[in-house]
């Protein structure tokens, strides 16, 4: 019994035709008859019994042969930085097999006792041999890509630094640095300054052929603030105070106010109440500053007041108006006089002789 016949007959014979003939099973069982189709690898009797009664035995063993070819898988190497294929080969010692291979990236004809592959993951072959008993091995190829670890320090250019500086840090194992980007950089540099924006390639080539490819990214940040600085009023005769407030687009900008006499002050408002010129010098985060500055105004300029001729109380004018001409933007009067007379009328009417005042006040705050 093989790979080939997995069923096989038995049969004996019996000198006497009349002798009565079994088969006993491994199971004890008789099966009468002198011939049998079995599947299965064991010990066989076959019985004879003459008329007479006497018995005769034969023991049949049916052997299985089933065993696959005896092989074993070997490659020549490893893939790596190197090497970019490596052959899986079949160790075998016996002729006329058959190999059924399969796997990920098998870059070889199939059908023979070896394979070259490219990349790593599981790889199995099928041998049969010429009784189409089979031997199924596999193996697992692995990539060793020791690639060189390469870190990176770079400062970004603005307002104060116009320059700058990249250094590459490569391990000991490193044979070549070669570089790419905005300007021409020698081999195997490893720091240098530039003054160009831009994105810097750096192919760093280990003693093992392996390569890491490192971008280092130099930033130009040279975006000046849009400033503004507000007052909240000017200087008046109601106003001692204002406020000037300075503003950037840019969160995290700095504030730095002087005055005429070069007091400073950091803070984003000031309180002044002198007039005058005030600078203020706002940085942004990137260091990129604007200078700019607001004039505080003050006025104090009080009304005019013109009166007409002195109004005399007699028999034929019991009642005079107190007239009097005053300048624009007058927003109250304020009449004071004889016999506790008040007014806040441009022109009210006395009522008694004596003598009249007159308070006048502008929309500034400033009194006559």
């Amino acid at each position: 019994m093989d790979c080939l016949n997995p069923l096989v007959d038995i049969s004996f014979f019996s000198e006497s035709v009349s002798d009565s003939l079994f088969i006993r099973l491994p199971s004890g069982e008789l099966v009468s008859g002198n011939n049998l189709s079995v599947t299965e690898p064991n010990i066989y009797i076959a019985l004879a019994k003459s008329e007479s009664g006497c018995i005769d035995s034969l023991v049949m063993e049916v052997i299985q042969d089933t065993l696959g070819p005896i092989a074993f898988l070997l490659t020549n190497g490893q893939i790596n930085c190197t090497e970019s294929t490596t052959t899986i080969i079949v160790d075998h010692q016996e002729d006329g097999l058959t190999f059924d291979w399969s796997g990920n990236s098998i870059i070889s004809p199939l059908g023979i006792d070896s394979i070259v592959v490219d990349t790593e993951g599981a790889y199995g072959v099928v041998i049969t041999d010429s009784a189409n008993c089979t031997t199924t091995l596999d193996i697992d190829i692995f990539t060793f890509f020791d690639l060189p670890v390469v870190t990176s320090s770079v400062d970004t250019i603005n307002c104060t630094q116009a320059t700058a500086n990249i250094t590459l840090v490569t391990p000991e194992n490193t044979a070549l640095i070669t570089w790419d980007g905005p300007i021409i950089i020698d081999q195997d540099v490893k720091e240098f300054n530039t003054e160009e924006a831009g994105s810097y390639v750096a192919t760093v080539t280990a003693d093992n052929n392996c390569i890491s490819l490192h971008t280092i990214t130099v930033v130009a940040d040279t975006l000046y603030p849009q400033v503004d600085i507000i007052s909240n009023g000017i200087l008046d005769c109601d106003t001692e105070l204002v406020t000037l407030t300075g503003s950037s687009d840019l969160e995290g900008s700095t504030y730095v106010w002087s005055d005429l006499n070069d007091n400073i002050f950091l803070d984003e408002s000031l309180e002044v109440g002198i007039p005058g010129l005030y600078d203020l010098v706002i940085t942004a985060p990137n260091t990129c500053l604007v200078d700019t500055f607001i004039i505080v105004e003050i006025d104090t300029l009080r009304p005019e007041i013109t009166t007409g001729v002195d109004p005399i109380f007699n028999c034929a004018d019991v009642e005079v108006n107190l007239s009097i001409e005053t300048t624009t933007n007058i927003i109250s009067y304020e009449w004071n006089g004889p016999l506790g007379f008040v007014s806040e009328l441009i022109d009210p009417i006395a009522i008694a002789p004596g003598i009249y005042t007159v308070t006048v006040t502008n929309d500034l705050g400033c009194s006559t």
